[in-house]
C-alpha cells in the first residue's frame, strides 16, 4: 500500500471513529445519574434551518429570580427542597444547574426534536399540559433530556 492509500483511508477512518466516540459519550452520560420527571408546557416553532422541534417551559417547581440577574448567571434549583440559589447545594440529592438569560432559566433541555409527521400532535398535546420530560442529572447538575412523555407514555408509543 503506498502512502497516498494509507493517508487516504486514515482521512476516512478518523472521522468515523470520532464521531462514534462522541455518539458513544453522550449515550453514556444520558443513561447515567439520577433520572428525574418534570412537568412541562410548551409550543411547537417551526425553523427552516433546525427543522421540528418541542421547546417547552420546564416546572421546576422552584421561583428562580432571573429577573433581577445578571446575565449568564449560573444558578442551581434544588427540586426535593423547591428552592433556587446561585451556590451549588450540599445536600441536595436533585438538582439541575442552569444559566438566566434574558430573564428566564435554561438549562440545556428546554428542546426536543422530533420528526415532522408527529410535530402537530406533539404541539397540542404538549400546548394542553398533558407532556412531561424525562431528564438524567449527573451529580454535578448537568440535566440531559432522555424522553418525552405525553399523558404517562413515551412520544413515541402514542398517536
Amino acid at each position: 500500500m503506498t502512502k497516498r492509500q494509507s493517508l487516504m483511508i486514515l482521512s476516512l477512518v478518523v472521522p468515523v471513529v470520532i464521531l462514534m466516540s462522541l455518539a458513544g459519550r453522550h449515550h453514556l452520560r444520558q443513561g447515567s445519574g439520577v433520572e428525574i420527571t418534570l412537568p412541562i408546557a410548551g409550543y411547537d416553532p417551526r425553523d427552516f434551518l433546525s427543522g421540528h422541534y418541542v421547546t417547552y417551559k420546564v416546572d421546576y417547581g422552584a421561583a428562580i429570580p432571573c429577573q433581577r440577574s445578571k446575565k449568564n448567571e449560573v444558578w442551581y434549583v434544588c427540586l426535593e427542597t423547591k428552592t433556587a440559589t446561585q451556590k451549588k447545594p450540599e445536600r441536595c440529592p436533585q438538582m439541575i444547574k442552569g444559566t438566566c438569560k434574558a430573564g428566564t432559566f435554561t438549562a440545556g433541555i428546554e428542546r426536543f426534536y422530533i420528526p415532522e409527521t408527529k410535530a402537530t400532535f406533539l404541539d397540542e398535546k404538549t400546548r394542553g399540559g398533558k407532556a412531561s420530560l424525562v431528564v438524567t442529572v449527573d451529580e454535578e447538575g448537568n440535566a440531559r433530556v432522555k424522553d418525552l412523555l405525553i399523558e404517562g407514555r413515551s412520544w413515541r408509543e402514542n398517536q
